[in-house]
């Protein structure tokens, strides 16, 4: 993929190779931060430093798959190749305004897990940026991973409010660029629905999973008891050793304490947490 970069995006590379550190990227809906992403990571492995991906636009995630923050480190050109995750933590959910306070949890999970190995961390995030739900969940978010450089992509100043409060982090401005598309809310969802669906492909087969002391399920971070809460034939869910989701399931059936599922997965031995959420198959 040949990016094009705009104004700002090489002096920016410039200053990352220089100071290093956690870079978040801020910006409306289709403005351009996954391809700014992309960029940096290209440019910055060429020079041969490790870049750390992390993922947390849950709604439009680019290397992992939807309702989950992912990361992945690139090392070589060859890594561009699979612009897949390494690991992912599952949310189950897509819009970031009924998940906040785990969100931003799991994204500073991830950014750790990222900081840890590599000398550039890239945090992608979701387009709520406007309005009070926007700004909170921001700040609490450039709070909790503390990056050395904030990237705001802007069209006019639609994001100063937040930038306003950003002490302690360098804030780089640009422009969103002219040719940005707007993908509308329809497109957004075929791209969610074909994801899950390719995923699914790849080697699904059943197996159940019993509500017992060893397995704990989780919705939006908190426990309950299997039979607590609906979980319809079709519910999309995450199976999970502890924070780290090593595969989604989805429900086939409910039978008394246990799940029938189907996953791209050989076994569930380590499974202790199944994540449940709102993402269905439908």
């Amino acid at each position: 993929m040949d990016i094009s970069p705009e104004p700002g995006w090489d002096r920016l590379i410039r200053f990352l190779r220089v100071e290093q550190g956690i870079v978040m990227l801020l910006g409306e809906t289709d403005s351009g931060k996954t391809t700014l992403a992309r960029y940096i990571v290209e440019s910055l492995i060429e020079r041969h430093l490790p870049v750390a991906l992390i993922d947390s636009d849950i709604g439009q995630s680019a290397i992992g798959l939807p309702g989950t923050i992912s990361v992945k480190i690139f090392r070589h050109h060859k890594d561009l190749e699979d612009f897949g995750c390494e690991r992912m933590t599952f949310l189950g959910f897509t819009n970031p305004a009924t998940v906040t306070p785990l969100m931003v949890d799991m994204t500073r999970y991830m950014t750790l897990i990222g900081r840890r190995r590599a000398g550039v961390g890239v945090v992608d995030t979701t387009g709520l940026v406007t309005g009070k739900l926007g700004k909170v969940l921001k700040i609490a978010k450039i709070r909790a991973i503390r990056p050395k450089h904030v990237v705001a992509i802007q069209k006019e100043n639609e994001l100063e409010e937040i930038l306003s409060l950003i002490r302690e982090a360098k804030i780089h401005r640009l422009r969103v660029s002219s040719v940005a598309k707007r993908r509308s809310a329809a497109a957004r969802r075929a791209y969610r629905k074909r994801k899950l669906q390719d995923y699914f492909k790849t080697g699904s087969q059943c197996e159940r999973i019993f509500d017992s002391k060893d397995v704990q399920f989780l919705y939006r971070g908190r426990p309950f008891f299997l039979g607590e809460k609906e979980m319809p034939d079709g519910a999309i869910i995450g199976l999970n050793h502890d924070n780290n989701t090593l595969a989604l399931g989805v429900i086939k059936g409910i039978e008394g304490r246990s799940v029938l599922l189907q996953a791209p997965l050989r076994s569930l031995r380590g499974i202790n947490r199944v994540v449940s959420g709102d993402m269905t198959m439908a």
